[in-house]
C-alpha cells in the first residue's frame, strides 16, 4: 500500500483503492494474491475499521494493539538497541524511564491513562511516539533519533533471539492471518 489513508477516505476513493488491487491481483500480473492486509489500529474509530473489513471483502485486519511498536516494549530489548548505537543504558534506566513518562497524555490517542505495563497499557500506549521520546532523552550527549523501522527491526530481532515468547501475540496473530479465507464483495 502507498497510503493507507485512501482505504479510508470518501467512499468512491476508498472503493477505488481495493477494486485496483482486485484487478490487479486477479489479472495476468505478476501481482500474486493477497491472504490478507494487516493495518495498525492508530487513530481509527471500530466504525472505520468494521468499513476497511467489509470494503476489502474481509482481507483488512488490524493489529490487536495500537501499532506494531506496542510489541516491542520490553526494557531489555530496547537497553540492547541503544547500546548497539552507543548509547549505554541499562535495563532498569529504560523501564525507570517509561515508569516515570509511560502515563503521559500525549502518548494516549484517547486521552486516557493506563498503568504502566499492564496488559491495556502495551494495548493502548503510542508507542512510537513514547520510544521516540525515549531515545531523544536517554541519548542527550550523543542524540539517537529512534527510527521504526531500523530500530523496530533491531528490537524484533533482538526478542526473537532472546524472548521469542514475548512476541507470542503477534506471532500468532499472524498465524491467524494465514488462515484467512476473504467474503464476497458485497
Amino acid at each position: 500500500m502507498v497510503n493507507t489513508g485512501d482505504l479510508e477516505s470518501r467512499r468512491a476513493r476508498r472503493s477505488l483503492a481495493w477494486e485496483v488491487y482486485e484487478r490487479l491481483s486477479k489479472g495476468s500480473a505478476l501481482v500474486p494474491p493477497a491472504v490478507a492486509f494487516s493495518f495498525d489500529r492508530e487513530d481509527r474509530t471500530e466504525t472505520q475499521i468494521q468499513d476497511m473489513k467489509r470494503c476489502s471483502s474481509g482481507l483488512a485486519h488490524f493489529l490487536p494493539r495500537l501499532t506494531y511498536e506496542n510489541f516491542l516494549l520490553d526494557e531489555e530489548a530496547i537497553s540492547a538497541v541503544l547500546d548497539s548505537c552507543g548509547i549505554a543504558k541499562s535495563p532498569q534506566e529504560v523501564k525507570a524511564w517509561i515508569e516515570t513518562h509511560g502515563a503521559n497524555r500525549k502518548y494516549f490517542p484517547a486521552g486516557s491513562v493506563r498503568d504502566i505495563f499492564s496488559e491495556k497499557w502495551l494495548e493502548t500506549v503510542h508507542a512510537p511516539k513514547l520510544l521516540k521520546d525515549l531515545f531523544d532523552d536517554l541519548s542527550v550527549d550523543a542524540p539517537v533519533r529512534f527510527d521504526k523501522v531500523k530500530h523496530s527491526v533491531a528490537l524484533t530481532e533482538w526478542l526473537i533471539e532472546h524472548k521469542p515468547e514475548y512476541l507470542k501475540e503477534i506471532r500468532e496473530y499472524v498465524v491467524g492471518l494465514l488462515q484467512v479465507q476473504p467474503t464476497e464483495r458485497t
